[in-house]
């Protein structure tokens, strides 16, 4: 529970911590999809439902957006649709980055 890390699989001592301590303190990360030709990034947590990062900000979906903030799946179905799967259901987000 430290956080979400990048590594460089053609140079594999690379590591990039992608989060602050203080971001995912004592959560879960069930699921983490990077939306194609952008910087964002969905994280799917169990108690903080989702977690994104644009350029350098972390942000929280707001509560009450979800059925649930216990996320088991998330999917990017385009540059404007999320898919969150949650122990309550099938959530369909329409976004702008």
């Amino acid at each position: 529970y430290d956080g979400v890390f990048r590594v460089d699989l053609n140079s594999p001592s690379t590591i990039e911590k992608l989060t602050s301590y203080d971001v995912l303190k004592g959560v879960r990360v069930n699921d983490i999809v990077k939306v194609k030709g952008s910087d964002l990034l969905w994280i799917g947590t169990l108690g903080k439902g989702i977690m994104y990062k644009g350029k350098n900000t972390w942000k929280s979906m707001p509560k009450g957006l979800l059925s649930s903030m216990s996320v088991h799946a998330v999917f990017a179905q385009n540059d404007s649709t999320l898919w969150v799967g949650t122990n309550k259901g099938l959530n369909k987000i329409n976004y702008i980055y």
